[in-house]
């Protein structure tokens, strides 16, 4: 592997868990549903998932992984991500020295595309992500 990219990603998982009375009613449950902000499904999450990552949390850890990464990477994201913040992208690109983070203005958290997609041409958002990944990994 000789660079990176990434679309609209997380910095932080710690931060996505609930705490207090809704992580505890997600013990006791063993099964929490998240609500799929576009498409309203309701997807499950096991509480092992939370056991996984508690265990693993300092391997797990996007922080410790971005100030490694010693080759270049890409960091894309929308000015518009509703579902991870801008702040998400400006600090992977804090925590490497490698990186390079290019903002497409006005474009959500898919770029614009939507599953299923049926039309010839990707949208305006997600057509210049492609462009500017194809450009990175060009050079």
């Amino acid at each position: 592997i000789k660079k990176v990219v990434s679309w609209a990603g997380v910095s932080d998982f710690a931060s996505r868990f609930p705490e207090g009375e809704a992580l505890e009613m997600w013990r006791k449950n063993g099964v929490a549903y998240i609500t799929n902000a576009r498409t309203n499904q309701q997807m499950p999450h096991s509480f092992q998932f939370y056991t996984s990552f508690k265990e693993n949390e300092a391997f797990l850890s996007i922080k410790t992984a971005a100030e490694k990464l010693a080759i270049p990477y890409l960091i894309v994201h929308g000015n518009e991500d509703e579902t991870v913040p801008l702040k998400e992208a400006n600090s992977l690109n804090n925590w490497n020295s490698n990186s390079q983070l290019e903002i497409i203005n006005g474009a959500n958290h898919t770029f614009g595309s939507a599953q299923p997609w049926t039309k010839h041409e990707l949208p305006e958002h997600l057509s210049l992500a492609v462009q500017r990944t194809l450009d990175f990994i060009a050079l």
